[in-house]
């Protein structure tokens, strides 16, 4: 399996051309594991043959976000990272 993350941009279509030139060259199943917030992508990733899962909420205790959750952040790291 290919394990897709973290993709970092500055906007959706960025992601969506990053994640693009990804699955155009993956020849095995693919896992991206996408932030809840971002909807929109996770659609689209749908829409290209993707399949939903699960979903995992990220928590933090004591504030209101840690510095990883950023906007710019369309794939989590972690499951990439093993």
């Amino acid at each position: 399996m290919l394990l897709v993350g973290p993709i970092l941009a500055e906007s959706a279509d960025g992601a969506r051309r990053l994640a693009a030139a990804v699955l155009a060259g993956a020849e095995r199943p693919v896992r991206i594991d996408v932030p809840l917030e971002h909807a929109d992508f996770r659609r689209w990733l749908v829409e290209l043959g993707l399949r939903e899962v699960s979903r995992r909420v990220e928590m933090t205790r004591g504030c209101a976000r840690s510095p990883w959750q950023v906007p710019e952040r369309f794939a989590l790291a972690t499951q990439a990272w093993g």
